[in-house]
């Protein structure tokens, strides 16, 4: 992810989440015919499953370095796994624990300017940035909430080292009733030695879930059609979007332009089939009998949705470019992502659903993709533009 003056980042973050709703001015040109931008002409498996000494298991991030090697985090494990640019092992660190350079639930991970590599870790409420070695260079601790469940969603890096998140609380205890709620989310931007820079309250930055009940204590879930906030950060700027929204707010690092962008793809109606599928599907991918029970129950007791999804996925590419993946039919192969540059969508780029993208260069993607089994392996998509 390109990085971004720290004070600037700061400013445009207040900006922008005070004007979540408000009077953000629309780009009002209408939207052209959008066409085929690029397609991908290859699929190169860097990392594999397994090879010598490893195993990918729950690998949630990666990031490269200046050389083309990529950083993997292997949450299952816990650890980090470098490779190089040919896929082999270089190192790896980390390990569980709650000792120096041990991680107990990572969270996040991102290669910062001078390839030193940032992890965070849920349970411990740390963030630790090593050399490429796997050396710890310095840690500090993230705020930890006085009531109810923590999660934590870093976002953004500066150029600085000035870590942004969005960090939340799940409204359980005895003044919480079951049913649908938001959960609402505070920005915490800390500074390289950890102090916290800034910290803004925002209702419009939430998540939506369902509380129930189960043997005396409250439980939240997030069943298909919930509404769930996206974030991406780069070298354009800031965009945030819900899922559910058919607008995208986006600041301009650079000069403080604030835009609303309007969604640019076509969302069909949710039709009840769909969703009586998808909520089916939901309650059938539980991982024990004993959660299927409780889906089926969730689904038969929550509010029926309504509104369908419109976008899956908010990335920045190393060109500053905003990328908006469209939710789509669960069946279908591939995901359509808009390209919008200047604040206009230029055209799409359908890339496998079954990628997760992490990263995106300007002829390439990376990303983390599972087969039917369940085994992992980075991927490189090469693109020819058109």
């Amino acid at each position: 992810m390109t990085s971004m003056s720290s004070g600037r980042t700061v400013l445009a973050l207040l900006t922008l989440l005070a004007s979540l709703g408000c009077d953000a001015p629309v780009v009002e040109d209408d939207l052209p015919s959008l066409g085929r931008l690029a397609t991908v002409v290859r699929t190169e498996t860097l990392i594999p499953p397994s090879g010598d000494d490893y195993d990918l298991y729950n690998a949630t991030h990666l990031s490269s370095f200046s050389d083309g090697g990529i950083a993997v985090l292997n949450a299952g494990t816990p650890e980090v796994l470098v490779f190089t640019s040919t896929g082999r092992l270089q190192t790896r660190f980390g390990g569980p624990g709650q000792g120096p350079g041990e991680f107990s639930r990572p969270t996040f991970l991102t290669v910062t300017p001078g390839d030193s590599v940032l992890v965070t870790d849920l349970l411990s409420q740390r963030v630790v940035v090593f050399d490429r070695g796997g050396r710890p260079a310095r840690t500090y601790q993230l705020e930890t909430p006085s009531i109810g469940e923590l999660y934590v969603f870093p976002f953004g890096l500066t150029e600085d080292n000035l870590l942004v998140t969005a960090q939340g609380v799940t409204p359980i205890g005895p003044n919480a009733a079951a049913g649908p709620v938001f959960l609402p989310a505070r920005v915490l931007a800390y500074d390289p030695e950890g102090a916290i820079s800034e910290v803004v309250e925002r209702p419009g930055i939430s998540s939506e879930f369902f509380l129930f009940e189960q043997e005396g204590r409250l439980r939240s879930i997030a069943p298909p059609f919930r509404r769930r906030t996206v974030i991406a950060g780069g070298g354009s700027g800031v965009a945030l979007a819900t899922s559910l929204s058919r607008s995208i707010l986006l600041l301009d690092a650079g000069i403080g332009a604030e835009v609303t962008i309007p969604f640019p793809g076509d969302t069909p109606p949710l039709s009840r089939s769909v969703a009586d599928s998808a909520l089916s599907a939901w309650v059938d991918s539980a991982g024990s009998s004993e959660d299927r029970i409780l889906r089926r129950r969730l689904v038969a007791d929550m509010p029926s949705p309504t509104t369908p999804p419109v976008l899956d996925d908010l990335q920045f590419d190393l060109l500053g470019r905003l990328w908006v993946a469209a939710s789509g039919p669960n069946g279908g192969r591939d995901s359509k992502w808009y390209v919008i540059d200047e604040q206009s969508a230029i055209g799409f780029i359908e890339l496998p659903r079954s990628v997760q993208v992490m990263e995106i260069g300007q002829d390439y993607v990376l990303g983390i993709e599972a087969d039917a089994l369940d085994l992992q392996s980075v991927v490189k998509l090469y693109l020819s533009w058109e």
